[in-house]
């Protein structure tokens, strides 16, 4: 992540810049793995919007969630909750595996942490991860730490009439 000078947003004639501005309590929660950050969007969710949209659909017909509600319909009786999803966002790194990687198999941490959190009945299991994991790929999605390392996006701060705001984005050369 590039930082850039306090107050000051600078651009040049060669690479174009995309902003967005978030409340300071929506960036800590993206910092603390509570949402997810949208390339091809272009701005954060949190783990509530995130399940919001999962469940609508793309409308752009790229991802529709009947692949995930006819896989719940077969192997479960209800759908995934709030709190399942949000647990899925916190470990986006095991949903990309599965995306990825057609062997990749939960590792036994991960298969203890779901026992132990939500009961020997979760529906979280491998071929959730890869459902997810797919619609985080086709919409570009990007945990904290991969924003961070990423040197083309930035973000500051600033507290204006006592809120904390962030502006953050991307750049690219043209």
């Amino acid at each position: 992540m590039k930082t850039f000078r306090f107050n000051a947003f600078e651009t040049n004639s060669s690479s174009s810049h995309a902003i967005a501005i978030v409340s300071g309590k929506k960036w800590d929660e993206f910092e603390q793995g509570n949402g997810l950050y949208s390339f091809d969007w272009g701005y954060l969710l949190t783990s509530d919007e995130l399940y919001e949209r999962f469940l609508e659909g793309d409308q752009d017909g790229d991802y529709y969630s009947e692949t995930y509600r006819d896989y719940l319909e077969k192997k479960h009786a209800e759908k995934l909750t709030l709190w399942e999803f949000s647990y899925v966002v916190q470990n986006k790194d095991i949903a990309d595996n599965c995306h990825r990687e057609s062997s990749y198999q939960l590792p036994n941490w991960i298969k203890e942490e779901i026992v132990s959190t939500f009961g020997s009945e979760s529906r979280l299991n491998r071929e959730v991860f890869k459902i997810i994991g797919d619609w985080f790929s086709d919409f570009g999605m990007m945990t904290y730490k991969q924003f961070d390392a990423d040197d083309s996006m930035y973000a500051c701060s600033d507290t204006i009439e006592g809120v904390r705001v962030v502006a953050y984005g991307y750049y690219t050369d043209c």
